[in-house]
């Protein structure tokens, strides 16, 4: 059994699901942790009671330093900085666990992820690392880094252990949705682990199998295996998607129809109407901040809308 783990709120909930049902879809013999970032999404998901899918309390995850600086830090700021403490956390509860895979929540399985697992094993390392991949026409690593913590496993091992520490200081320190100085939130630090912890870490080599809209038409759309739905946003029946980066007939046809078919079939079972955060009077302001418009400097802001009712 392969233990994966990754943290939502209920707002998020719509993904969160799509994302498991995808996971046991291609990959039976794995079990989903989901931290909890509120009582809601925790009572929802143990009422649903569903097999290989487990709750994890915000508080068992909480210590006195992530408390302190929770206080200064937006929602999305806080859940990167919980990031590097959720392997260390599962790893100390269940001390006899060989490895715990990060996911975001965001993420679809289009295939059984075993292509990665067995290059990982074979390369003998502690943790694995995937890259951004940008389209060579949009490539913002100098900005956001040049890995993506998206899918990220984590050995149960002293290195792992070691390289955790030093993630979990850094984004104690700072973990803000901004650049600053080199950084950019939990993500930027990653970019010093192959220089720093070289003997221990494992760059993922077939960049085909992690697409997203910043790799646009880089690879062939019949070799992902997992797609990082970076923002898209739920209003009602109606799924929104911005990026800078641009679409094609077939990434629609081939990535984005099957995820929100998928995504229907989620909001059918909760049956609850989601708004996440868009309003249809403002929603190009607000997208436009949440994709860091301005701030990359980009030229065009891509814009796509499916109705999920005519799916």
């Amino acid at each position: 059994m392969e233990n994966y783990i990754t943290l939502f709120n209920f707002n998020y909930l719509p993904q969160g699901l799509t994302m498991f049902y995808s996971l046991k879809k291609y990959f039976p013999k794995s079990r989903l942790w989901v931290v909890c970032m509120d009582k809601k999404v925790e009572n929802d998901l143990q009422k649903r009671n569903l097999p290989d899918l487990k709750t994890i309390s915000l508080k068992e995850i909480e210590n006195k330093n992530l408390k302190k600086v929770k206080k200064n830090r937006k929602f999305v700021e806080y859940c990167w900085t919980l990031t590097p403490f959720l392997p260390t956390y599962f790893f100390k509860k269940y001390k006899a666990a060989e490895s715990i895979t990060y996911l975001d929540a965001d993420i679809f399985f289009y295939n059984n992820p075993q292509p990665i697992i067995k290059e990982f094993k074979k390369s003998k390392k502690s943790i694995l690392l995937t890259e951004h991949g940008f389209h060579t026409k949009q490539d913002v690593s100098h900005i956001s880094g040049k890995f993506c913590v998206q899918y990220m496993i984590f050995k149960n091992n002293k290195n792992s252990k070691k390289i955790l520490e030093w993630w979990q200081e850094k984004c104690l320190d700072w973990c803000h949705d901004y650049p600053d100085k080199g950084r950019f939130g939990d993500q930027k630090y990653l970019d010093e682990w192959p220089k720093l912890f070289r003997k221990y870490i494992h760059i993922a080599k077939r960049k085909k199998f992690f697409q997203a809209p910043w790799t646009y038409n880089r690879f062939n759309t019949k070799d992902k295996i997992i797609y990082h739905f970076h923002g898209l946003k739920i209003d009602s029946y109606k799924v929104f998607i911005f990026n800078n980066y641009g679409f094609t007939k077939k990434i629609i046809k081939d990535i984005y129809i099957p995820y929100c078919k998928s995504l229907k079939i989620s909001l059918d079972k909760i049956n609850f109407d989601f708004k996440q955060n868009v309003q249809n009077k403002n929603l190009l302001n607000q997208l436009k901040s949440y994709v860091k418009f301005k701030l990359f400097g980009y030229k065009n802001l891509y814009r796509f809308e499916f109705d999920l009712k005519n799916l």
